[in-house]
């Protein structure tokens, strides 16, 4: 039932302002998030700024700022100031976004957006489990956030002209997870596909069903023999080894757990500021 009206809920995002005024997407939360949802990728990219505004009939009215911090097929994800907390829609610009910086939709292990002639004045490494960073300007940065290649992020804010500050690589956020619904399954037994709202349909060879409480997946064997060996994998492409689970039992794995596959793309950190950034290759 809540998927079925977050999928309602896109489907109804996108609202045309009255006259010839601008588009507008509404906003939305889920897990604790907040989205838009537009079929207009032209206004879809990483680090754009839009006019966040509370009646879609009155887009000049505007409350404040949303970022976006995350694309995902025609969902993006942001964050609002504070000025623009009480928002429901942004305004999307004819023609598209204006964006930061050109970012790539597919968030992970992707060259990072750049911003040419932007560069930073200052320095930006990895010092044992700490991401460290100093601004050796005279200026300050301002609304600074600290990026890795496998898309977490930290809130720094402002840097102070002259000075240095760093933060512990676990303290980064891992992105919320684009709504989903359903996970694949592949056990040295056979493969599975379960959709969450379908317990009672399982597709493929394996007995069961699986269901999302929002902090991780939990999966259950109808079986009378046990899975090993099991790779749970979600839309995204994030998965999970489960090595066993028995017959008529389940067994929950938290929604941390999922990760990307390692690959031999580089990794990387970026500290991005209204001013411009600092890049560092790990």
């Amino acid at each position: 039932m809540r998927l079925l009206s977050l999928l309602s809920l896109c489907v109804a995002s996108v609202v045309l302002a009255k006259g010839s005024g601008p588009e507008t997407a509404k906003i939305f939360t889920d897990k604790g998030s907040t989205y838009f949802r537009t079929d207009n990728k032209k206004a879809l990219a990483v680090g754009a700024e839009l006019d966040a505004v509370a009646d879609a009939k009155s887009p000049d009215k505007v409350l404040g700022k949303a970022v976006i911090m995350e694309v995902t097929g025609a969902l993006a994800r942001i964050t609002l100031d504070d000025e623009a907390a009480k928002a429901k829609y942004v305004v999307l610009p004819k023609g598209g976004a204006a964006p930061a910086a050109e970012a790539p939709i597919e968030k992970g292990d992707e060259a990072p957006p750049r911003t040419p002639g932007a560069k930073l004045e200052g320095r930006l490494v990895l010092s044992g489990l700490r991401f460290e960073w100093s601004n050796d300007s005279d200026a300050s940065f301002t609304a600074c956030v600290l990026h890795h290649s496998d898309g977490s992020s930290y809130d720094v804010g402002e840097v102070v002209k002259h000075t240095d500050d760093g933060v512990l690589r676990v303290k980064l956020i891992a992105p919320s997870d684009p709504p989903f619904d359903h996970i694949d399954l592949t056990c040295a037994e056979g493969e599975g596909q379960f959709w969450f709202d379908k317990p009672n349909a399982p597709k493929g060879k394996l007995k069961g069903y699986a269901t999302n409480d929002g902090g991780g997946i939990i999966l259950y064997n109808q079986m009378e023999t046990a899975w090993t060996s099991c790779d749970i994998r979600k839309p995204n492409g994030t998965h999970y080894v489960l090595s066993h689970l028995k017959g008529h039992s389940d067994d929950s794995v938290a929604k941390n757990r999922f990760k990307k596959e390692e690959d031999n793309k580089p990794k990387w950190i970026e500290l991005r500021c209204k001013e411009g950034e600092l890049h560092t290759i790990l």
